[in-house]
């Protein structure tokens, strides 16, 4: 369900961030000024158009920005995140960036959406 008289804007604010794993990872974070500027969508893409991975990977960040337009709490939606899904082995390609260790590329979102999350509602880093 989502958040109530919520409809994406024409333009959104982005942040990209470029990760190399299994080739290069391009994943943008945009957040909705309408609503205070919360994060609302991610979106991701691996490698080349039309790969099993890169599908995967679209439709995680699909239901992940479902999950962050809805009338959810932020609160619970990172405790559902954290409970369910971090850390969940998802890849065989583990690897550490900046010093966090990732266990895939989906990992590296969850936690980034996270800590998005964490800072939009003034939690510090556990």
């Amino acid at each position: 369900m989502k958040e109530k008289g919520w409809k994406r804007p024409k333009t959104l604010t982005g942040q990209t961030k470029l990760v190399t794993l299994c080739g290069e990872i391009l994943v943008t974070f945009n957040y909705d000024n309408e609503r205070e500027g919360k994060l609302i969508e991610v979106r991701a893409s691996v490698g080349k158009e039309g790969t099993p991975c890169n599908a995967l990977l679209s439709m995680c960040c699909f239901l992940i920005s479902c999950y962050l337009q809805s009338a959810e709490p932020r609160e619970k939606i990172i405790k559902k995140i954290k409970k369910n899904l971090i850390d969940a082995p998802a890849c065989m390609n583990k690897y550490e960036f900046e010093g966090i260790k990732y266990t895939s590329c989906i990992d590296y979102i969850l936690k980034n959406v996270i800590k998005e999350l964490e800072l939009q509602i003034g939690e510090t880093k556990v």
